[in-house]
């Protein structure tokens, strides 16, 4: 097959018409060293009051904070005993995540741990990253100006009681804000100095973004191809028209038509999309009998063979192809696509991230979703959760007007910031779940943009001082703005779904309750009736410093109401003690999820046996009961 003609249609290069503009940046060249270390400072004391305070962190048995320091904290267990064939299980269970938070959760608690307590580094560490790039992002957006503009965002981020309380929480939110602004930073820095050096970093964070969570990298992905387009409309205009020559895309089809490799591809995906809109079922072939009840495989063969298919044309024309690129986009092509393109051929990580993003991902489901429904809702989280006075959101209305205003007068590469916070916008307001944590990893653009806005307006319209002055009467205001809130600085984090919360009760009062007995164990086995299986799972691993116990039963839930099925299990266990954790409904700890298990059977089966001891039992106020079963020493 003639590979030139496949390859036509993307044979010419992607355009970049504005020239490098390195006179862009404004500012003093030793400030920023000193925001990156008050940054370092404001997170250590946010940090020094979780320390004292950190049992507070766990007060609902069903947040994703027990999932996400259970996944690094296996990690880190596995390479500390030297258990690589459970390392190998442990991460490929990071399906629906990436690996980046888990994997520097895994690093503090493989050197400190385990304990909880190390397990918000990472978000204190992004909490560092959204203040430090907050106040250098306006610097590449102004030309003069920048530093007050830089020095307010920072502010902003710093004394926000959100981003205190995602500081110091084992969750993705604040390294998702300071990776995205991280992005947002070296993007700029690409378009107004153009180095290779700016543009292999800018593939490498896209990378890091995208393995930490799918969706703040969709976000920043969108508002980067949505401003480069405006940037250069003319010049994107003509490529996309030169990929479209009437001669081109039918060659490019014919070729195609001849690749098997296609026919494999599209074949697969073809079985996969079926699957999924009715559910599979088992496909007899002769003696033999195959059950296909979910697509996660189909997907997989497929990607596999459109990476091959993807190889085959890198050998051929692909590597000629990208050489005619320009520097810059052919290093920031490189650098992430090659990790985005390796990562999805991991099994099933191309099916949990089309399943992550698409609508079937959903607990909050609704019959029908009006245009931008969650825009009051988003309001309301902004001024209860992250702006810390009254007239908060009437001053960022304000000062987000300003820099709509100031637009088009901004550096090379500003139509990406705002494109970014556009879309984060309404993507977020328009989902039908509605949380106020799905704002966190784009919220503090708004405060970038405002800070610009309002610096510009000022040195705009200073018409009655001198030229020179004008940029001190911006620094004056912003100074104002500051000083106005500077008395939130001290105040303690808090947000609706993260940080600490010592007013609800924590459910690690159970686990304080059975951990003990678990001493002189080997193999210890804990279900409940409600699932919180990783709760048990980090919390044994913290009290006993070993891996040996089971904190769920394979198809649990086909054990409720069948004695005989209890009994089996009784009988072929390996494990030497059982811990049923019965919680009521209605009770302080009771939670609504599709996985409950009645646990009656058992109970009425353990009561009709001798070779497993009722050793302990403890009734909690809470509305917990606790049994522990022995298997008899002679058994």
């Amino acid at each position: 097959m003639s590979h030139a003609v496949m390859d036509d249609p993307v044979s010419t290069p992607a355009p970049v018409e504005d020239a490098p503009t390195s006179e862009v940046r404004s500012g003093l060249p030793w400030l920023p060293p000193l925001v990156l270390l008050a940054a370092i400072l404001v997170a250590a004391f946010v940090y020094s009051y979780f320390w004292q305070h950190s049992r507070a962190l766990w007060w609902w048995m069903g947040h994703d904070r027990h999932t996400h320091y259970m996944y690094g904290l296996n990690l880190a267990m596995d390479v500390r005993t030297g258990d690589f064939v459970r390392l190998f299980h442990d991460f490929d269970w990071m399906r629906v995540w990436g690996p980046i938070h888990p994997l520097l959760v895994a690093l503090f608690q493989f050197v400190g741990g385990p304990d909880h307590r190390l397990a918000v580094l990472p978000s204190a560490i992004g909490f560092v990253l959204t203040i430090f790039f907050a106040f250098m992002i306006p610097r590449r957006l102004l030309s003069s100006g920048g530093d007050v503009a830089g020095l307010l965002a920072a502010f902003l981020v710093a004394i926000s009681p959100a981003h205190r309380a995602f500081a110091a929480d084992c969750m993705y939110e604040s390294l998702g804000a300071g990776l995205s602004l991280a992005v947002i930073y070296l993007y700029l820095v690409v378009v107004q100095d153009g180095t290779r050096q700016a543009a292999i970093a800018l593939g490498i964070a896209l990378t890091v973004l995208f393995l930490h969570k799918y969706n703040y990298w969709l976000l920043v992905l969108f508002g980067l191809i949505g401003g480069e387009f405006l940037r250069q409309p003319g010049a994107w205009c003509r490529y996309g028209l030169s990929l479209c020559q009437s001669d081109r895309i039918p060659a490019w089809l014919v070729a195609e038509l001849k690749q098997p490799l296609t026919y494999i591809a599209v074949g697969f995906a073809i079985a996969a999309a079926v699957i999924a809109k009715t559910g599979g079922g088992v496909i007899e072939i002769g003696r033999w009998s195959v059950s296909m009840q979910g697509p996660h495989n189909l997907v997989h063969l497929a990607y596999v063979a459109f990476f091959l298919r993807l190889v085959w044309w890198w050998r051929q024309t692909g590597s000629e192809w990208i050489a005619g690129l320009t520097p810059t986009v052919r290093d920031v092509l490189l650098w992430h696509g090659t990790g985005v393109a390796l990562w999805f051929l991991l099994p099933k990580r191309l099916s949990y991230f089309l399943w992550f993003l698409g609508p079937t991902n959903d607990d909050q489901r609704r019959e029908a979703v009006t245009f931008m429904h969650g825009l009051p809702f988003y309001l309301q989280g902004l001024q209860d959760d992250y702006l810390v006075v009254s007239w908060g959101l009437i001053f960022l209305g304000i000062t987000l007007a300003l820099a709509l205003v100031a637009w088009r007068h901004l550096n090379p590469g500003a139509s990406a910031v705002f494109v970014f916070l556009l879309i984060a916008t309404y993507l977020t307001c328009q989902h039908p779940m509605l949380k106020t944590r799905f704002m966190h990893s784009w919220i503090a653009v708004a405060w970038i943009l405002g800070a610009v806005g309002l610096a510009w307006a000022i040195q705009t319209s200073a018409f009655f001082v001198d030229s020179d002055k004008r940029v001190w009467l911006a620094n004056a205001a912003c100074f104002v703005v500051i000083g106005l809130q500077c008395g939130a600085f001290l105040d303690v984090g808090h947000a609706q779904e993260g940080g600490l919360k010592p007013s609800e009760p924590s459910p690690l009062a159970i686990t304080d309750t059975y951990l003990p007995a678990l001493s002189d164990v080997c193999l210890p086995t804990i279900v409940s009736n409600v699932s919180t299986r990783f709760l048990w799972t980090w919390t044994f691993i913290e009290h006993h410093r070993h891996q040996n116990f089971a904190a769920e039963i394979k198809n649990f839930r086909s054990f409720e109401g069948s004695p005989d099925q209890v009994q089996r299990w009784l009988e072929t266990t390996k494990s030497d003690a059982l811990v049923l954790i019965d919680i009521r409904p209605q009770s302080t700890f009771d939670w609504k999820t599709d996985e409950y298990v009645e646990l009656s059977a058992f109970h009425q089966t353990l009561a009709r046996q001798t070779a497993w001891t009722l050793t302990r039992r403890w009734e909690m106020p809470e509305g917990v009961s606790i049994t522990l079963w022995r298997k008899s020493s002679t058994d």
